[in-house]
C-alpha cells in the first residue's frame, strides 16, 4: 500500500533560492499516510510511524534529488492485529523487504516552487515509476529553534498490484492514494570523521561528504582514544607514551593544549550534555573525570577490574560504564556519589560499550568469548549473550536505536545485530582487526578503523555493504564522527 510513496515525498521541498543545500527530513513533523476502499464499505486509512531521507535541491538551477526510506514494520492501522496482518508476507511482507524507497532525479518546477517529483518507488522488491505532486511548498526560519526549514504536502496513487501485492483484490482496493504532510530541514556542512593513527601519532581528518582524506593533524606520541566537544570545534585524544589528554583545535588542526593524566590513558568518552570527558587509564586502573570547560581533572575513579579499556556515559549522564580488558569485568560507577556501584564479572576480556538511545540497554563486546553481553541497566544484569564474529570488539548503536554494530577483529567483519530480538541479521566484511567504529549522525553511514589494514572501511548501513576503503595512517584504533 502507499505508504512507502508517502516517506519519499516529504523530503524534497527544501532549498534556499540560488545554492544546492541538503535538507533532512523531520520525522517528528513528517507524516505519510495512505487510503484504500476496505470492500467499497469506507476507505481506510493507515501511516507509517518511522521514515527517512533527504534531499538536495538548488531551486535557483531547478534541480534537484530526492531520497526516501520507509521502515515497513512502522506500518500502524490503529490496532494491533490489523498491524501484524499487513507487516505479513500477505501485503508488505516486512521480515523479507523491511525498507520502502523512493528515489527522484527529476523535479518539477513553476518558477522556484517544486510542484512535481517524477522518480521510482521500490516496494516488495518491485521498483516502478512514481510521480509525486506536491502543493503548499513553504520555505523560512523555525520560529522555535531559528534553523531553515521548509515543508510541503506531496500526493500520488498507484496500483498494488504493479508491486506484486494482491493480496484481497478486489475487496480491499487495487488503487491507492498517498498523502503526506513533511517538513525537512537544512543539513549543516557534512560531519568530519576523525581517526587517530597509533604508529604514525597523527589523526586522520575524513570529509564524510566525498570519503576521503582532507587533512592529516599531528598529535605525537601514541595516540589511541578519542572524543569530540558537542560544538566539534575541540578533539581530545588520549596519548599513551605523553599520558595525556591532548586538546586539538579542528579549525586550527593543530594542537592547543594537554591534560595530564595516569598512565596509559586509552578510552575517552564524552557526556551527552557535553559537560564531562572520561578517561580510561589502563595502567592505574582508574578513570579520570574532567570538566570540558576548563578542561581539568576534576576527580579520579578507582576501578575494581585491571586494565580499564572503554569509559562509556549512560544517556542520562548518572552512570559511567568501564570495561576492564584484563579483569573480565564491567565497573558500574555512580557519578554522583564517585564510586564503582556495581561489578558485574563478564570474563573473556571485555572491550567496547554502547547503549542504546533511551538508555535501557547496554551491549559489551567480550573478545575471547565471541559474544555480546546485553544489560539491562535498570536491573543492572546480563539479559541475553548474542554469539558474534571471532574476537569482537567495537560496539556502536544507531541513532535511532534499531541496530547495534559490532566489530569482530578475529574475522574482519562487521556484526548487525536487530535490537528488537538480539538477533544477527547481518556480516559485513570490512578491513584486517577491525577495532572502534562510529556512525554519521544520521545513521546512514559506519566508519571502522581497520588496525593491521591500516585504513577505514565506510559501510552504507541502508544497504549492509562497504562503499568505500579509505586508507589512513599506521595502526588506526578509534574513530568519531562529528
Amino acid at each position: 500500500m502507499p505508504q512507502f510513496l508517502v516517506a519519499a515525498m516529504l523530503f524534497v521541498w527544501v532549498a534556499r533560492a540560488g545554492a544546492a543545500d541538503t535538507y533532512v527530513v523531520d520525522p517528528r513533523h513528517t507524516v505519510p499516510m495512505f487510503e484504500v476502499s476496505h470492500y467499497g464499505f469506507s476507505t481506510q486509512r493507515g501511516r507509517f510511524e518511522r521514515v527517512g531521507g533527504s534531499v538536495v535541491l538548488d531551486r535557483a538551477a531547478r534541480i534537484g534529488r530526492i531520497e526516501l526510506s520507509v521502515d515497513a514494520a512502522s506500518i500502524s492501522m490503529g490496532f494491533a492485529a490489523w498491524n501484524e496482518k499487513m507487516r505479513s508476507a500477505d501485503f508488505f511482507d516486512a521480515a523479507r523487504f523491511p525498507t520502502l524507497r523512493y528515489v527522484s532525479d527529476r523535479l518539477i518546477f513553476d518558477g522556484e516552487r517544486p510542484t512535481a517529483a517524477e522518480g521510482e518507488l521500490t516496494l516488495l522488491g518491485v521498483t516502478r515509476p512514481l510521480r509525486l505532486a506536491v502543493t503548499n511548498f513553504h520555505c523560512g526560519p523555525n520560529p522555535m529553534n531559528k534553523r531553515p526549514q521548509c515543508g510541503a504536502d506531496v500526493a500520488a496513487t498507484l496500483r498494488r498490484s504493479d508491486f506484486g501485492m494482491t493480496r484481497s483484490l478486489p475487496g480491499i482496493g487495487d488503487e491507492v492514494r498517498i498523502v503526506a504532510s513533511i517538513e525537512a530541514v537544512l543539513q549543516p556542512p557534512a560531519p568530519q570523521a576523525y581517526v587517530p593513527n597509533e604508529k604514525s601519532g597523527t589523526l586522520s581528518v575524513i570529509d564524510t561528504a566525498s570519503d576521503s582524506v582532507v587533512a592529516e593533524i599531528h598529535v605525537g606520541g601514541k595516540p589511541r582514544g578519542l572524543a569530540a566537544s558537542l560544538d566539534g570545534k575541540r578533539l581530545y585524544v588520549s596519548d599513551q607514551i605523553g599520558n595525556r589528554l591532548a586538546v586539538v583545535d579542528v579549525d586550527k588542526r593543530s594542537v592547543a593544549g594537554a591534560i595530564a593524566l595516569g598512565d596509559s590513558p586509552e578510552g575517552v568518552g564524552i557526556a551527552a550534555d557535553g559537560r564531562w570527558l572520561a578517561v580510561a587509564n589502563e595502567a592505574t586502573n582508574s578513570v579520570s573525570l574532567i570538566d570540558s570547560a576548563s578542561e581539568r581533572e576534576i576527580f579520579r575513579v578507582p576501578v575494581q577490574g585491571r586494565n580499564p579499556e572503554h569509559a562509556v556515559f549512560s544517556p542520562d549522564g548518572k552512570w559511567l560504564y568501564v570495561s576492564a580488558e584484563e579483569g573480565g569485568a564491567l565497573d558500574m560507577i555512580d557519578l554522583a556519589a564517585r564510586r564503582v556501584a556495581v561489578h558485574l564479572p563478564l570474563g573473556e576480556r571485555p572491550r567496547g560499550i554502547g547503549f542504546l538511545p533511551d538508555g535501557s540497554r547496554a551491549y559489551v563486546a567480550a573478545e575471547n568469548a565471541d559474544t555480546v553481553f546485553v544489560i539491562d541497566t535498570a536491573a543492572q544484569r546480563i539479559v541475553a549473550r548474542i554469539a558474534a564474529g571471532k574476537r569482537c570488539n567495537g560496539v556502536a548503536v544507531h541513532p535511532d536505536g534499531s541496530r547495534v554494530y559490532v566489530s569482530n577483529g578475529g574475522d574482519a567483519s562487521v556484526s548487525v545485530i536487530d535490537s528488537r530480538d538480539n538477533r544477527i541479521v547481518a556480516t559485513i566484511a570490512v578491513g584486517k582487526r577491525p577495532w572502534n567504529m562510529a556512525l554519521t549522525p544520521d545513521g546512514r553511514k559506519l566508519y571502522v578503523a581497520n588496525g593491521r589494514s591500516n585504513s577505514v572501511s565506510v559501510i552504507d548501513t541502508e544497504r549492509n555493504a562497504v562503499v568505500k576503503e579509505i586508507p589512513v595512517g599506521e595502526l588506526p584504533w578509534g574513530v568519531v564522527v562529528r
